[in-house]
């Protein structure tokens, strides 16, 4: 599921930065069209405001599922560290909404298969 929503996230970000340039162009198209006529000045300009608000929400959007892909791992790779050292009595922790849930709960899983085979009792 994470590298579906990584590659997602690539091809996302290429389509807003398509679309960025595209309108980027079609904005000085029609500056030069519409010097003159203020009504459809007025239209382009409100256009111009949707499609930043569209970007804005995109971006943030974009932020806040690497967020939750990505922000863990700094803290899973010290706790896995000190399991590869032996302590297979640590566990794995993330938020419930974190993309990763599904698989720590299979790490959390396969460390306590380790620990029984460690500690038979």
């Amino acid at each position: 599921m994470v590298r579906i929503s990584l590659r997602f996230l690539q091809v996302f970000l290429v389509l807003i930065g398509l679309c960025v340039i595209t309108f980027s162009w079609l904005s000085v198209k029609m500056m030069n069209i519409f010097s003159t006529d203020l009504e459809a000045m007025r239209l382009f300009v409100i256009l111009q405001l949707i499609f930043a608000v569209i970007v804005s929400l995109s971006l943030m959007a974009i932020y806040l599922v690497t967020y939750r892909a990505v922000g863990a791992l700094p803290r899973l790779e010290k706790i896995m560290d000190r399991i590869l050292e032996g302590d297979y009595s640590l566990r794995l922790n993330v938020r419930d909404k974190d993309i990763l849930v599904n698989f720590i709960g299979k790490v959390n899983r396969l460390l306590d298969i380790l620990e029984k085979k460690q500690n038979p009792s």
